[in-house]
């Protein structure tokens, strides 16, 4: 699916405080997926914690799915599609590929 093929890119920008996250970090989408990651992050390491792995693979499986493929992409679609026609059909050069971000 598409989403996936965007959200892998992004995930890596905003994980590794790549410059394309950094630019619109200011952005009010770009604060509200990183405080949802930040808020997954404490919850995933609380359930590591206690040994309670299936409750952290649901954290992640719902903070990628619902948080960031669902509600973040459709908030930034715009911008990413703009994107995609400066770079006149070169796909998500920007962003690099999704094996790049892994």
């Amino acid at each position: 699916p598409r989403a996936v093929a965007t959200g892998f890119p992004l995930v890596g920008s905003v994980l590794t405080g790549d410059p394309v996250a950094t630019a619109r970090g200011s952005d009010l989408p770009d604060r509200w997926i990183v405080s949802r990651l930040n808020k997954t992050a404490k919850a995933v390491n609380r359930a590591l914690e206690t040994y309670q792995f299936h409750e952290a693979v649901q954290l992640l499986y719902h903070f990628f799915w619902d948080d960031f493929c669902d509600w973040y992409i459709e908030l930034v679609k715009d911008e990413i599609t703009s994107r995609d026609t400066e770079t006149e059909g070169h796909g998500h050069a920007e962003l690099g590929s999704p094996q790049s971000a892994i």
